[in-house]
This record gives C-alpha cells, sequence and structure tokens, in this order.
C-alpha cells in the first residue's frame, strides 16, 4: 500500500515542469496553426525562374532556406537567419525557398533533386550562382555568421530600437 504522502512527493516535479510544458506546447501550437507571433520574415523565391535570377544570377552572395511550409524548425531557423540578415544588409543576399508544403508535397521538385536537398529545413550559401556551404537543421546565428564574415567581412552593428514595454 501506497501512503499518500509518498504519492504527493512523485507528483511534485512534475506538477514543477507543468508551466514550462504548457507554455512550449502553446508556442508550437502557434507557430504550427496560427504562423507564430509576429515573426518577421524573409523574403519568399515563388518558382525556379525567380530562383534561377534572384540566387544563381546575383552578383552578391546569397544564402536560400529551403523549408517546409508550418514546420517549426523552420521557422526557427528562419527567425536566426532574419537576425544574421540584419547584420549583412547590402552585402548579403537573404531568400526563402517553400521546398514542401504541409503535406510534404514538394513544390519544386527540380531544385530538391538538383541541389540533393532530403532535409528541411536546409540553408544554402551560394556565390557566384555556385553552392559554397550547407547548414542542415541548423539555428544558430553564430553558424552563419562565421563564413558571411571570412566572405564579406565583419557584420554591422544593429542599432537597437526603443521600446516602451
Amino acid at each position: 500500500m501506497i501512503s499518500a504522502e509518498k504519492d504527493v512527493t512523485a507528483i511534485a516535479p512534475v506538477r514543477r515542469r507543468l508551466p514550462a510544458l504548457a507554455a512550449t506546447v502553446f508556442g508550437a501550437m502557434l507557430i504550427t496553426f496560427a504562423g507564430g507571433c509576429a515573426i518577421e520574415e524573409l523574403p519568399l523565391i515563388k518558382n525556379e525562374a525567380e530562383f534561377q535570377k534572384l540566387v544563381l544570377e546575383s552578383k552578391q552572395p546569397v544564402i536560400v532556406e529551403f523549408s517546409k511550409d508550418q514546420c517549426p524548425t523552420c521557422v526557427m531557423c528562419e527567425s536566426e537567419l532574419v537576425k544574421v540578415s540584419k547584420e549583412y544588409v547590402g552585402r548579403v543576399a537573404f531568400y526563402k525557398f517553400m521546398l514542401l508544403d504541409r503535406f510534404l508535397q514538394p513544390y519544386s521538385p527540380l531544385i530538391r533533386d538538383t541541389y540533393n536537398l532530403p532535409w528541411v529545413p536546409t540553408a544554402m550559401l551560394f556565390v557566384n550562382g555556385q553552392e559554397k556551404q550547407r547548414w542542415v537543421m541548423d539555428y544558430l546565428a553564430d553558424d552563419y555568421r562565421k563564413p558571411l564574415t571570412e566572405l564579406v567581412g565583419p557584420p554591422t552593428e544593429i542599432q537597437q530600437q526603443w521600446r516602451p514595454w
């Protein structure tokens, strides 16, 4: 027979973690179903012709995030890329290309097969139309900064906007 005192001590660690777990689940639901909270997004490349023009024919380095529609991991990766894009304005172009829809159907099998993109999110750095570097499921801003610093110089300082809240 189990005493009531032992039952309470066994449940206590779970009770302490419930608010954090609820916040995590709610945040994931917001990202998945509602598109998240006012998150800045990268410009979207809509088709192969735009990809050719904006990425392969670009004179400056380009980072493209290949993502899936309504993917929480892709949103996290994109938010880091947005931060980095603000540090390299005018020196590096940043875009997003939807590789898969929410039903895992490819928007562009040609691009998926040409660049061998089995995982999302995948970010690729293109220089003069050629792939220079690839990041798979990576959402740390510092990982993007290192090769960009070698390529175009250090990031610029970002002026923080004053917010009353």
